[in-house]
């Protein structure tokens, strides 16, 4: 199932009962400057690391990094096929 950016962060952020709070409560209209607040924020910590994994893959010298995410992009459900990478 595909889910996009915008639904799976509206979908998380009301499973995890998440909150945004302005970082300075002095300026509350700068929306990018908007945070979460303390036990929201142990609550998606502990959500990621439990769901969430991180693969890296060190590129060899010269490597055009645009060709190769293209490439990789163009692969059918190319980052399904990463569970056997380290840390998995």
């Amino acid at each position: 199932m595909l889910i996009r950016a915008a639904t799976w962060r509206g979908t998380t952020a009301d499973r995890l009962a998440l909150e945004g709070r302005p970082r300075n409560p002095a300026k509350p209209e700068r929306f990018a400057n908007f945070g979460l607040e303390a036990s929201g924020d142990e609550r998606l910590t502990d959500w990621m690391v439990l769901h969430l994994r991180l693969a890296v893959w060190p590129s060899p010298v010269g490597a055009v990094l645009d060709a190769v995410e293209t490439a990789v992009l163009a692969e059918p459900r190319a980052g399904h096929r990463n569970r056997g990478a380290v840390g998995n």
